[in-house]
């Protein structure tokens, strides 16, 4: 269904269809121009959707048409500080995909590294290594608030399909360029190497053992079996292989990612509004809960975190939340000995 335009729509119309003839390669002003038709809904009085208006008009569809929204949208953003606009449609675009919180240091650290050139592949590998940057220390046990005020609001993506070693290199250095070398960064970037390395599939090869199975000759190098009193072979003992252990980093590092999901689904269900009702019945949890904290304790200590080689941020943040969780405890040890005093 279409609709009559005043005649103030109509030349605002007119005026924006200019733009668009004129300029198709200024992005900018094109963006601009399609996101007021959209929003006043200027196409009506021919079309019945902006989708129908852009093909018949322009010969692209509405994706296009939001993608030049959207990268003009970055740059009028940016215009207002001190940053460099992006020079082209596919920077901006590329820019456009950023979380918008994370736009502005995406865009800052691309201009840095490219030495005042950035591309559209910049800013992608950028946000790249940003996002591997908050994966790893999530990895290594920083908070996800703490990260994203360190980061920017960088957040850890949800699929490392796509991580590569170069990536993983990048992600490292960044952290490492920022003041953060706590060691456990190091441990989750070998366990992130390890499970983006594919290892190729070789074609089973027969050996000359296989081939020459069921027949009299000896392989040269082995020794016979031991001849029984009825002069039939028995066959020599074999040496089982000591079972590999699993490298300890590697190790640690999944039974801590999995002591923290614990913690936060046990953190999830005191939200529950079906909580407050059943708080009694979880207290009868509280011994294996206490164990664990006990558990978590000697494992602290064992760590003998006063000698490890950490940067000073990084053991302000540490002594700040165990004294964080200390206190809390402690006033939760408090208030159980002074109702069990007044009771």
């Amino acid at each position: 269904m279409t609709e009559i335009l005043t005649s103030s729509e109509h030349q605002a119309l007119v005026g924006h269809e200019a733009v668009i003839e004129r300029g198709i390669a200024t992005f900018v002003e094109v963006g601009n121009a399609l996101a007021e038709i959209r929003e006043r809904r200027l196409y009506r009085a021919e079309h019945g959707s902006f989708e129908d208006y852009c093909r018949a008009r322009w010969k692209f569809g509405r994706r296009r048409a939001n993608e030049l929204i959207a990268s003009a949208e970055v740059v009028g953003a940016i215009a207002p500080t001190e940053l460099p606009v992006p020079e082209n449609e596919g920077q901006a675009r590329e820019l456009s995909r950023v979380p918008e919180p994370e736009r502005a240091g995406v865009w800052a650290a691309t201009i840095e590294r490219t030495e005042g050139k950035p591309t559209a592949a910049a800013v992608r590998e950028t946000h790249a290594v940003r996002q591997l940057a908050a994966l790893l220390l999530h990895r290594a046990g920083y908070d996800r608030e703490w990260i994203a005020n360190r980061l920017d609001g960088a957040e850890a993506p949800q699929d490392t399909a796509s991580v590569t070693p170069e990536l993983l290199d990048a992600a490292a250095e960044h952290l490492q360029a920022i003041g953060i070398t706590y060691y456990g960064v190091g441990q989750a970037v070998a366990a992130l190497r390890k499970e983006a390395a594919v290892e190729p599939q070789q074609p089973a090869i027969a050996t000359d053992t296989d081939l020459l199975a069921g027949d009299d000759w000896v392989q040269p190098g082995e020794e016979p079996g031991l001849v029984d009193e009825f002069g039939v072979d028995e066959p020599a003992p074999v040496q089982q292989p000591k079972p590999k252990r699993r490298p300890l980093p590697e190790a640690f590092a999944d039974a801590s990612r999995d002591l923290t999901r614990a913690a936060e689904r046990l953190a999830r269900l005191t939200e529950d509004d079906r909580f407050p009702k059943n708080r009694d019945t979880t207290h009868n949890q509280l011994p294996e809960l206490l164990s664990a904290l006990e558990h978590t304790t000697r494992l602290l200590q064992a760590m003998n975190l006063p000698a490890t080689e950490a940067s000073e941020e990084a053991r302000r943040w540490w002594a700040t939340s165990l004294h964080n969780t200390c206190d809390a405890l402690r006033d939760v040890a408090d208030s159980i000995q002074k109702e069990n005093g007044s009771a």
